[in-house]
């Protein structure tokens, strides 16, 4: 798979290398574009406006991906090579003096796809969501914490899927001293400042918090739920499965992301729900198609 994303050089700001990793593993800005590619040959064009900054993210879901090219113009272009699915990659753009499009080319084998979006990368302001405990949805509108943030934000990795095969996935709980904060338990939400993290149950009976991925007015998510079996024996098994939902912040509105509830949201969406309908792999393009939505 090759990317080419050519412009002229003289719109530079004198950059010497094009690429740099952005602090966190999801962008952290406005989306501005975004795509899903199945061609064998697409081009995409990207708009940048002058004196902004702009992360360019490559998600591809497929194994049989091993390399791609991505150049800017004549500068030295970088080759990135990976041995696994859902693999990340950004790129941060330099800023351009004025209006700029950028035309991108990207090359798969037959059976590849790659998800791309655009963020702008927005200036610093002040946190959207304060530090602290958000006991309900209208504290967290109104960006008022319910309480004061004064616990240590514990990351823990659990497992998931049959006999816990399926992979871990990251939860985040408050703890102060030795002890888990009573008022997390009873929490909508929680902010260190940077981060949002929501609770997945939303029943106040939970100590399991996760870091959201914001688009738009949306939130993506997930959470862990049970599935009780039985053995020849008689003991009752239980393997824990991973489900992902969406939650609008303006509305409290939240929905397991699942191919009903994606026709549901793109029914606002013709053509992108058209598009939906023309995929074969409905289930592993679910979170693409939410963000293509998220973005309209």
């Amino acid at each position: 798979m090759k990317v080419l994303i050519q412009t002229a050089l003289f719109l530079l700001l004198g950059a010497t290398s094009i690429y740099a990793q952005p602090p966190s593993s999801t962008p952290v800005g406005t989306i501005i574009q975004a795509h899903q590619l199945t061609k064998q040959q697409h081009q995409v064009q990207l708009n940048l406006e002058a004196n902004q900054q702009y992360v360019l993210y490559l998600m591809h879901p497929n194994r049989n991906i091993r390399q791609y090219d991505l150049q800017l113009g004549a500068l030295q272009p970088i080759s990135v090579r990976t041995n696994r699915p859902d693999q990340t990659k950004q790129y941060l753009l330099p800023t351009l003096k004025t209006d700029t499009e950028l035309n991108v080319t990207i090359e798969l084998d037959g059976r590849s796809t790659i998800q791309l979006a655009l963020y702008r990368l927005d200036p610093p302001t002040a946190p959207v969501w304060p530090a602290g405990i958000y006991d309900n949805l209208t504290d967290l509108q109104n960006q008022t914490p319910t309480h004061p943030l004064h616990a240590e934000v514990l990351q823990v990795n659990k497992s998931h899927g049959y006999m816990a095969l399926g992979g871990t996935s990251a939860f985040y709980q408050l703890k102060e001293g030795r002890t888990f904060s009573q008022k997390a338990k009873d929490a909508f939400a929680f902010s260190d400042g940077q981060h949002l993290y929501l609770n997945p149950t939303m029943d106040g009976r939970n100590k399991d918090f996760v870091q959201i991925e914001r688009y738009g007015d949306w939130a993506y998510a997930y959470y862990l739920y049970p599935v009780f079996t039985q053995n020849p024996q008689g003991a009752v098994l239980t393997n824990w499965y991973r489900a992902n939902f969406v939650f609008n912040l303006q509305t409290g509105k939240s929905l397991k992301l699942n191919k009903a509830t994606l026709r549901h949201l793109l029914a606002d969406a013709p053509q992108l729900l058209a598009d939906f309908e023309l995929e074969r792999q409905k289930v592993r393009k679910l979170k693409a198609y939410f963000i293509q939505y998220a973005a309209l």
